[in-house]
C-alpha cells in the first residue's frame, strides 16, 4: 500500500514537470529578450515581425498555455480560455494594430507604464523562489538540462533546417527562428505559481535557460543568418 501511494505521488510529480517543461520549451522570452536582439539582428523591419509573432505568442499563451497548466485540452476548455482577459486583451490588440487606431496619449502612457511592471515582478516572482528551493536537487534533475538544449538549440536549429528545405529565406522566417530561439519566458514561472505547478522547477529552467541564451543565441544568429 505504502509503495503504491509512493507510486501515485511519483506520477503526480512527473505530470507536473512535464506541463510546466511543455510550456517552457514551447513560449520563448519573446518580448523582454526577443524585440531589443530583432532590433540590432534586422533592424526595425525586424521589430515589426517581432511585434506580429508577439501577438499571435500572447493567443497561444492565453489558449493552449492555459489548457496545458489547466489539464484540459479540450474544446471546453478551449472556450472556457477564450474568455479570460490575456486573450480579449490580445484580440483588442490586434484590432488596434490591423485598424491603425490611435489610442490618447494619456491612456498610452498609462498602459506603457502598467506593461513595463511586468517584466520587473516576474523577475522578483523567480527570484523569491529560487531563494526558497533546493539547488542541488534541482541541479541533479537531468530534464532541467535536455529542456534547455531543445529550447535554446534543437527547436530554432529544426525552424532552421525547415526553411532551407523550403527555400525560404526571408527576414520573416528569420525572425521567428531568432524568436525561437530565445530562453523560457518568465511567463512559465508566473503560470506555474498561478497554477501551483513545481513553482521551484519553473523558476530554475527559466534562469539557467536565459543564463545558457547567453552563449547560444550568438551561435543561432552565426550559423543561421
Amino acid at each position: 500500500m505504502k509503495c503504491y501511494f509512493i507510486t501515485i505521488n511519483c506520477n503526480v510529480y512527473i505530470k507536473k514537470k512535464r506541463n510546466t517543461l511543455e510550456f517552457a520549451m514551447m513560449f520563448s522570452n519573446c518580448g523582454f529578450m526577443g524585440f531589443p536582439v530583432a532590433q540590432s539582428v534586422f533592424g526595425k523591419e525586424g521589430v515589426v515581425y517581432a511585434a506580429v509573432f508577439n501577438i499571435l505568442f500572447n493567443i497561444f499563451v492565453w489558449t493552449y498555455g492555459v489548457m496545458l497548466f489547466n489539464n484540459k485540452k479540450s474544446l471546453k476548455g478551449l472556450k472556457k480560455s477564450l474568455k479570460n482577459p490575456g486573450i480579449i486583451s490580445s484580440f483588442i490588440g490586434l484590432i488596434i494594430m490591423i485598424f491603425s487606431i490611435k489610442i490618447p496619449i494619456i491612456l498610452m502612457d498609462t498602459i506603457n507604464m502598467v506593461g513595463g511592471l511586468t517584466t520587473p515582478i516576474s523577475m522578483l516572482i523567480i527570484g523569491s523562489l529560487l531563494s526558497r528551493s533546493e539547488l542541488r536537487k534541482i541541479i541533479k534533475d537531468k530534464s532541467l538540462y535536455y529542456g534547455s538544449l531543445i529550447k535554446l538549440i534543437i527547436l530554432p536549429g529544426a525552424l532552421y533546417l525547415i526553411s532551407i528545405l523550403c527555400g525560404e529565406n526571408s527576414i520573416v522566417i528569420k525572425t521567428l527562428i531568432l524568436m525561437q530561439a530565445m530562453p523560457a519566458g518568465a511567463f512559465t514561472t508566473i503560470f506555474a505559481e498561478n497554477f501551483n505547478k513545481d513553482k521551484e522547477y519553473s523558476a530554475f529552467i527559466v534562469s539557467f535557460s536565459s543564463l545558457l541564451s547567453i552563449i547560444t543565441i550568438p551561435i543561432i544568429i552565426k550559423l543561421c543568418f
